[in-house]
């Protein structure tokens, strides 16, 4: 029984401290947005060329900016995607 305690108190601690994978994507086609910049804390972080990004722990406050897009503020994740609205210009 101690046994199937601990299992559990190790499941549920893994479950607080996972990372986040975010993926950035155009919110008219839903295709990824290469290398987004991600202000974290006055740091900048980069997302690969699928507009993925794994963060080591639940990141909160950060802005994503990408060239040709309106910056997004985010205030705490509720999704792993982030829709980027392009920049219309007539």
């Amino acid at each position: 029984m101690k046994q199937i305690i601990k299992l559990f108190f190790f499941l549920f601690l893994s479950l607080l401290c996972y990372g986040q994978e975010i993926r950035i994507i155009n919110s008219i086609d839903d295709k990824p947005i290469p290398y987004g910049k991600i202000y974290l804390e006055n740091r900048l972080l980069i997302s690969d060329s699928l507009g993925k990004y794994f963060f080591d722990q639940r990141p909160v406050g950060f802005i994503i900016r990408a060239n040709g897009y309106e910056d997004k503020s985010i205030v705490s994740l509720h999704s792993n995607i982030i829709k980027l609205k392009p920049i219309l210009t007539i």
